[in-house]
């Protein structure tokens, strides 16, 4: 379950973002890229790694949430689903709260969905305030090698509109 901080519910009952899911894939994976990380070197998104992820999201199975104020796309992620897992591989934002909301947005409709793990790979205090986890890499395969076997949503990504209403 997420951890969604007071103010960031402030800032989410104000309805200055709208989030969705699967509108502009290629957008958001080519921020994801273009975003300066000043604790990182460089991307590990390259060229190659984008043209492949497109193909898996034109197959149903790569994703991503968007997060938009003012019609003007101001953050989001994208990763990949499969089963009851999304392996969640980049996000960004531009504006303030912008990935965080769009986290939020993809962790409670994985939970409506009963997909049941979101691997966030990097674990950044960022993360861990909303509430990541780290597992023990046997513990975390066994939750992947069986999660992976549900039978969740697939295909592409529509957020439920009242994804964020009660937060």
């Amino acid at each position: 379950m997420v951890h969604v901080a007071r103010r960031l519910r402030r800032v989410i009952r104000q309805g200055i973002f709208e989030v969705t899911a699967d509108q502009c894939f290629d957008e958001v994976i080519e921020q994801c890229a273009a975003t300066p990380r000043p604790e990182q070197g460089g991307t590990w998104i390259l060229p190659e790694m984008i043209s492949a992820y497109k193909r898996l999201h034109a197959l149903g199975y790569a994703h991503s949430i968007e997060c938009w104020r003012s019609e003007v796309l101001v953050g989001g992620l994208y990763g990949v689903g499969i089963g009851g897992c999304f392996f969640a591989e980049s996000m960004y934002s531009h504006v303030d709260n912008a990935s965080k909301i769009a986290l939020t947005a993809l962790a409670r409709q994985c939970q409506r969905w009963g997909i049941v793990v979101i691997d966030c790979q990097m674990n950044t205090a960022h993360l861990a305030r909303m509430g990541a986890q780290t597992a023990p890499r046997e513990t975390f395969l066994k939750l992947v090698e069986n999660a992976v076997l549900l039978t969740c949503h697939s295909g592409r990504w529509r957020l439920d509109e009242d994804i964020l209403a009660d937060v």
